[in-house]
């Protein structure tokens, strides 16, 4: 990991701990919140153009009111069910499809564009001031386009911070969230039946056989596909996401853990290292990067 000596601008924006809570109780919203603040620490989002890349459910008042950004422009997949989980920040911002003729300057100040942030618009080059990101980056599967995108897209001296969890290599890295079997059971990322770093260290079939002494074929079936096979995931390891920054056009940047590391036992380590050549690192659960331009 590369330290870059990027240190925090500021204190951030004046929010007590009961407007906090008020802001995540009013919105459905739980954490990313606090770690949109704790961006702001860093690197100052007051009077900002800002690309956020993912998320797309922070409420306006939350952007405007405390965080005081001039502009904000979330690239995010948004799905049915983001509508349902969140009517009242939908209902607030202007959704448009993503696609090459976007004009940057025809754009409201608020406004969230479907679709991947590879592909974003030739019009958004060098018109952000700052790039956040929230619990996105290990779904991004090409993760080179994307840091090249997000260059280009920063004015010169701006800066992204992203933070992102849980990450592939974890001991819950395999992200399962919401599989329902017949019997009734919802197995999520803290109830699921595979075992810590389970995923990696069990291949699909072996996997498959582990799960049916807790649930049926028809789910252990779909565990599977959703952990190894699924798209969902770009399955990248620590090692992967430094390349990747390394070789950025990024001139600086930042790794660092965000939550207490896991650490696996000795003998789960070797294994570990030995079934994925190269690798070593096991025990981080999320990353927070920071990159300046």
């Amino acid at each position: 990991m590369q330290p870059s000596g990027l240190s925090p601008e500021s204190e951030g924006p004046i929010i007590s701990p009961e407007e906090l809570e008020h802001y995540k109780r009013e919105f459905s919203l739980s954490g990313q919140l606090d770690l949109l603040l704790e961006m702001d620490r860093w690197s100052s989002l007051n009077g900002k153009a800002v690309l956020e890349i993912g998320g797309s459910n922070i409420p306006r008042p939350f952007i405007f009111e405390v965080l005081k950004a001039r502009r904000w422009v979330s690239v995010d997949r948004v799905y049915p069910t983001n509508r349902v989980l969140w009517p009242r920040q939908y209902n607030e911002v202007e959704v448009i499809p993503i696609t090459a003729q976007v004009e940057f300057d025809a754009l409201s100040g608020f406004v969230v564009l479907d679709g991947r942030i590879e592909f974003l618009p030739p019009s958004f080059a060098g018109r952000f001031d700052a790039i956040v990101s929230i619990d996105a980056f290990e779904h991004v599967h090409r993760f080179s386009t994307m840091l090249d995108q997000a260059y280009g897209a920063l004015r010169p001296g701006g800066k992204l911070s992203a933070i992102y969890s849980p990450i592939w290599p974890s001991h819950f890295g395999h992200h399962l969230w919401g599989v329902t079997d017949k019997s009734g059971r919802t197995f999520y990322i803290e109830t699921s039946p595979i075992p810590p770093w389970g995923h990696l260290l069990m291949r699909p079939q072996e996997l498959y056989r582990h799960l049916l002494d807790h649930t049926d074929p028809e789910t252990a079936d779909e565990i599977v596909f959703q952990v190894h096979h699924g798209d969902n995931l770009n399955r990248l390891f620590v090692e992967d996401y430094e390349a990747y920054f390394r070789n950025s056009r990024f001139p600086s940047y930042s790794i660092r853990s965000f939550v207490p590391n896991v650490e696996p036992p000795p003998e789960i380590q070797h294994q570990l290292e030995r079934l994925h050549p190269g690798r070593k690192q096991f025990s981080m659960i999320g990353i927070h990067v920071r990159c300046e331009k």
